[in-house]
């Protein structure tokens, strides 16, 4: 039986501080959804559909990310400024360049 392709909305993500809340964009890959949404690395999510990052966890916010067709809107902190990114989610192979 063959392996199902692997697929991703684009964003790798790093958990950090004291609660695992501080989420950081550590990289965009090309050519993905999240480069398309507006994601650039650096980026700390603070918000998903409102609700803080200190209401959920990295795997929650993850598999949020997986559901393709799914519109969320995504707060992150660039620099000094607060963006709101509406996102729809479109997923990319892993497995193609």
């Amino acid at each position: 039986m063959p392996f199902s392709e692997r697929q991703t909305y684009g964003l790798s993500l790093l958990a950090s501080g004291a609660d695992l809340h501080t989420f950081t964009v550590v990289g965009v890959r090309p050519g993905s959804g999240a480069e398309r949404d507006g994601f650039k690395k650096g980026d700390k999510i603070v918000a998903l559909d409102s609700k803080p990052s200190s209401g959920f966890l990295l795997s929650e916010l993850r598999d949020t990310l997986t559901h393709a067709g799914e519109r969320h809107q995504i707060d992150v902190q660039r620099d000094k400024d607060i963006i709101h990114l509406p996102v729809e989610v479109t997923l990319v192979s892993l497995d193609s360049r």
